[in-house]
């Protein structure tokens, strides 16, 4: 473990496993490592769900990786139905790990499905989301060479020869987001 660290292999890596909001999730180089401010995304979510009226939500998580987002919503709030989805059939395999780790009843309202952001999805959730998150990439994969945990797609969107500096999976998350959000969330 000495010698990983040594190298320069990233701490949650060779420990296997890092604290998210009082979760402990698996890590490997499959995903990437849920940083502190992905915390501050969960609590903008939350307060979201608080905000709104009602006791059933249905949310989503784009891009889940380690599931981090997703659990956690779940694990916090009883009232919502969560989809984490991901592209990675590895982030995917993580994700569902971290699934099986989650105590109670929290476990049987996440569902995790690999596809390419919404196209993920079942179709009869199309104008039934409540509320979309997502930390999606946004930088290119030119500016994540040779980062320690970013390896291939993960974290990147479009490539070196990005045109829009990293932004293109926001722009698709956000063109495919009215035809999927209830209609009270759309803007």
């Amino acid at each position: 473990m000495v010698e990983r660290r040594l190298n320069g292999e990233p701490l949650q890596y060779v420990l296997g496993s890092w604290s998210f909001r009082g979760l402990d999730l698996m890590v490997d180089r499959r995903v990437l490592i849920p940083r502190p401010e992905t915390e501050q995304v969960v609590e903008v979510a939350l307060r979201e769900l608080d905000r709104r009226n009602g006791s059933d939500h249905v949310a989503v998580d784009l891009g889940t990786g380690s599931g981090a987002i997703a659990l956690s919503i779940a694990h916090e709030r009883k009232h919502v139905q969560m989809w984490a989805v991901d592209a990675s059939p590895d982030a995917v395999a993580v994700a569902q790990a971290n699934l099986a780790g989650l105590a109670g009843w929290a476990a049987t309202r996440v569902r995790i499905v690999e596809g390419d952001w919404w196209d993920g999805l079942p179709g009869e959730l199309k104008g039934r989301i409540d509320l979309a998150v997502s930390n999606p990439p946004y930088v290119s994969s030119a500016e994540m060479e040779g980062a320690p945990g970013r390896g291939g797609r993960l974290g990147t969107e479009g490539g070196a020869r990005s045109r829009t500096g990293g932004t293109e999976s926001i722009e698709r998350i956000l063109r495919a987001a009215p035809e999927w959000l209830s209609p009270s969330d759309q803007w």
